[in-house]
């Protein structure tokens, strides 16, 4: 399978920086016990900017991507069965996986530049996360966007890239879809079982999903809902919009509806939900303050049919509930429970 390289979404060619001998180097690169998960999106990024699938000739089975790797957890989780389904077929070989994750594959495979960049946004990420955890007693690894250039130690023990200021270190293009390839691409084991056992999920019911990412919540609670039901899908990212679109015609769930809302406003009929959800979103998490300023609270507590029920999931410890009470309740949603679970906090909101 051959690739066009788009200059504007990946700047710089990976070949101006190899060795003399780059395959040495990816074989060094992708064996390196501390960096194999790493190892895995480089490599599918180099096959599709050097439009050459020969850099995926190891079975990618063995780069050990279902365990972390030692040491620090520096790469955290990835969507294996798609990144593993990834490299297979573009490989050529012909085992499908799952409908779903088949159906997220022929997205990124007829979007290309979408899949580079979120191969990129991947990388720098798990750079990122390398030099956070660096604790000094690790190898120090190479670039992730050349298999070459080593990365270096600073004098203050951190670590990092000689190339970091190139282009090919910036972030470009839609980054949303890097979620895909990392572990947001379905359901916390046990989230939505909690979400059901305080305030119900039940068929013919309507819910939002606010900040629905890549659907890993919003296909689930369409199962649970039903056909009589519907699930508002709500995303602000146009790529995100896109691929949720085109996995509810894949899926065939037509009780969901995909909504590119604006910052500030959430574009939502009044007395529409029995349910809205917001799972981890980051803003909404960290800073609740910023995030429910404007209208947004009284713009949720207006969409929330009278008996509804506005429900946050995240698994920050701060800034505490107390702050979601203060922003919420002059707004007319008032906390009525709140349950914790391991590092998992729920809060569930209704009008007064």
């Amino acid at each position: 399978m051959r690739w066009a390289y788009d200059a504007q979404t990946s700047p710089i060619s990976p070949t101006e920086f190899l060795s003399p001998t780059p395959e040495d180097s990816y074989r060094e690169y992708a064996l390196h016990p501390a960096e194999r998960v790493h190892a895995v999106f480089q490599r599918l990024w180099l096959a599709l900017v050097l439009e050459d699938t020969g850099v995926l000739d190891l079975d990618p089975e063995t780069l050990n991507t279902n365990t972390r790797p030692p040491g620090p957890n520096l790469f955290g989780g990835i969507n294996r069965e798609l990144t593993i389904g990834l490299w297979r077929q573009l490989r050529g070989d012909s085992n499908r996986p799952s409908k779903p994750v088949q159906a997220s594959l022929d997205f990124l495979l007829d979007h290309p530049q979408v899949l580079i960049s979120a191969l990129r946004q991947s990388l720098l990420q798990m750079e990122l996360n390398a030099k956070q955890h660096y604790s000094g007693d690790q190898p120090l690894g190479t670039c992730p966007f050349d298999a070459s250039t080593r990365l270096k130690a600073s004098p203050e023990g951190t670590i990092y890239c000689p190339r970091e200021q190139d282009l090919s270190h910036q972030p470009t293009g839609p980054v949303g879809m890097s979620m895909l390839l990392a572990h947001h691409y379905k359901p916390r084991i046990g989230d939505l079982e909690w979400v059901e056992e305080l305030v119900g999920i039940r068929p013919g019911q309507h819910v939002v999903d606010i900040g629905a990412g890549t659907g890993s919540y919003t296909f689930p609670l369409a199962e649970r809902v039903g056909h009589s039901g519907k699930v508002l899908a709500l995303e602000i990212d146009p790529s995100l919009i896109e691929y949720l679109e085109f996995m509810t015609l894949a899926l065939q769930t037509p009780n969901v509806e995909s909504v590119e809302n604006l910052e500030e406003d959430l574009l939502l009929p009044d007395s529409v939900a029995d349910l809205v959800l917001i799972v981890d979103l980051d803003r909404c998490s960290r800073l609740p303050s910023e995030f429910f300023s404007g209208t947004l609270g009284e713009q949720i507590r207006d969409s929330l049919k009278p008996d509804g029920h506005l429900v946050i999931l995240r698994s920050y410890s701060t800034p505490s509930y107390e702050v979601y009470e203060e922003i919420l309740a002059p707004k007319g949603l008032v906390l009525k429970a709140r349950e914790q679970r391991l590092t998992r906090e729920l809060l569930v909101f209704q009008q007064p």
